[in-house]
Formats: structure tokens, sequence, C-alpha cells
């Protein structure tokens, strides 16, 4: 496994178990595993959306503002809106779809 693979698994795997975490003692799994279905379709169905996630061009402010917009757009959950957002907030957005 390469090194670029390590990390965008390792973030994946840290931010998917914290985001679990929440869901698990909100009894909210099933809500936020279709809110992440529903965020993955956009992102695979776009191209420029999905280079967008993966490109470390874009700033940080610029990639929050996309992603609230997107999740905003899609009625995601508050947690899991906090958790994509902390994701671009931490340049860690390249790793949501592994998540």
């Amino acid at each position: 496994m390469g090194t670029t693979t390590s990390l965008t698994m390792g973030s994946a795997s840290r931010y998917a178990s914290a985001l679990f975490g929440l869901a698990k003692e909100g009894g909210t799994i099933e809500e936020y595993e279709k809110d992440l279905d529903k965020l993955l379709k956009p992102v695979e169905a776009d191209k420029n959306l999905s280079l967008f996630i993966k490109s470390p061009l874009h700033s940080r402010n610029v990639q929050i503002i996309v992603m609230k917009r997107v999740a905003e757009k899609l009625k995601l959950s508050k947690e899991v809106i906090n958790t994509v957002l902390l994701m671009a907030s931490n340049r860690r957005l390249f790793c949501l779809t592994e998540m």
C-alpha cells in the first residue's frame, strides 16, 4: 500500500469512526448512512465535483463554502454536514469517497 493510500484510508477511517460513534449514540446510523450515500452520488456523477474534493489547489475557505452549499442543498443532517466541513477545514476532503 502506498503512502498516499495509507494517508487516505487512515483519515477516512478516523472520520468514519467519529461519525459512527455519534450515530450510534444518537440512534441515527441509518440516517447518516443515507446522508453519506446522498453526498456520494453527486461526487460520483459530477467529474468537476470529484476533482474539486481531490484537488489541493482550492483554498480551505473555498472548499468549506462549496461543501456547505452542497450539503445544505442535499439537506444532510447537521452532524454529517459538520463532519464534511471539518474534513474541508482540515484539508481532508480527498478522503470523502473512502469514508
